[in-house]
């Protein structure tokens, strides 16, 4: 029984789609947790650091949120049809990078202003948002390391070529902590793709029987209807020949 089955390229695509709504509909916890923690970070440094520029810092990321979300929550609500998703995975990956340097940026001038303990808040709150970030980016790992990387290898290399055995062990341990997620997520992205991947073969699966059912019930019903014209041909061909014995 013929059945259109789609190609390989087109389940792909499909699959690829499904990615980037899944990532998509996660964005806005991830991105908000980055305005609580960004407002938490101005709080806490505002009288150990400029004030302008920890204000203007926070201006920025906070037009930064309000770009991502918008974009984020008009794509969600565009039909299937109407959607880009190329164009809305590459300014969901772009707006990360520029996310992960705001934090780095704010992460090195605190590291350079104030004491080295009062510093270390920063590290752990930029490690906080890298392993929160494995958790919603784990169906794209692009998404994950558009903004990990850019958040967090800046600053470590920062605190290496310092010229103290303090910040040149926390990079150590930003180095260590960044390699551990990673690999946590490529792990967590295998088995959610994993998922995603059987979802799709149960849903084709379900659509060809879907397929193969409305098939055999037009073969049925159009043999149903030569049944019922063969019979009554019969029926016609019976009438004649008892008209033919009633005339002979």
């Amino acid at each position: 029984m013929n059945i259109n089955k789609p190609s390989p390229a087109l389940t792909d695509q499909r699959l690829e789609r499904r990615k980037v709504v899944v990532l998509l509909s996660q964005a806005p916890v991830a991105i908000s947790a980055g305005v609580v923690a960004a407002l938490i970070t101005m709080v806490l440094f505002w009288r150990n650091a400029d004030p302008l520029i920890l204000g203007s810092w926070f201006t920025l990321y906070l037009g930064m949120f309000a770009f991502r979300y918008y974009h984020i929550q008009h794509f969600n609500k565009l039909a299937d049809e109407q959607r880009d998703y190329t164009k809305a995975l590459t300014m969901h990956l772009v707006s990360s990078v520029v996310a992960g340097i705001l934090w780095s940026g704010i992460a090195i001038y605190l590291l350079v202003t104030v004491d080295f303990y009062n510093s270390i808040i920063i590290v752990l709150v930029l490690s906080g948002l890298a392993a929160g970030a494995v958790a919603t980016n784990a169906v794209k790992l692009a998404a994950y390391f558009a903004f990990a990387l850019p958040a967090s290898l800046p600053v470590g290399f920062f605190m290496l070529w310092q010229d103290s055995a303090q910040m040149n062990f926390f990079a150590l341990i930003i180095f260590i902590f960044i390699a551990f997620i990673s690999f946590s997520a490529y792990k967590l992205n295998k088995l959610v793709i994993e998922s995603l991947s059987y979802q799709f073969e149960n849903l084709q699966l379900l659509r060809e029987l879907q397929q193969e059912k409305s098939q055999v019930t037009r073969l049925y019903s159009n043999m149903e209807f030569d049944l019922a014209r063969r019979k009554k041909t019969e029926e016609q061909l019976k009438k004649e020949k008892e008209k033919a014995e009633e005339l002979a």
